[in-house]
């Protein structure tokens, strides 16, 4: 019986570390600016506050949202950074 976690050293982790990282700068930059938006608008904030069903429906936008933001973030710096690694012999 093959082990199958083998396959986990051939896969290029510089470049999916980078991915990652640069997936959560952007997410904690959304974070922050909607955190400021939702402190500077107390509309917003008591909408939100009230809301029984727009809070899960929202946390889960926002999970969906950091999961197509890493695959965009992925599909396209994986080149440049997978280049840019070859250079510097990684």
């Amino acid at each position: 019986m093959s082990n199958p976690f083998r396959s986990l050293k051939y896969l290029p982790w510089s470049a999916l570390l980078l991915s990652a990282g640069l997936t959560v700068l952007f997410a904690t930059a959304i974070d922050i600016t909607l955190i400021y938006i939702l402190a500077s608008s107390p509309t917003i904030f008591n909408i939100l506050n009230r809301s029984a069903v727009l809070v899960p429906v929202l946390f889960m936008a926002a999970a969906f949202g950091v999961g197509a933001l890493s695959i965009v973030v992925t599909a396209n710096f994986s080149a440049r950074c997978c280049s840019a690694l070859r250079r510097f012999g990684h």
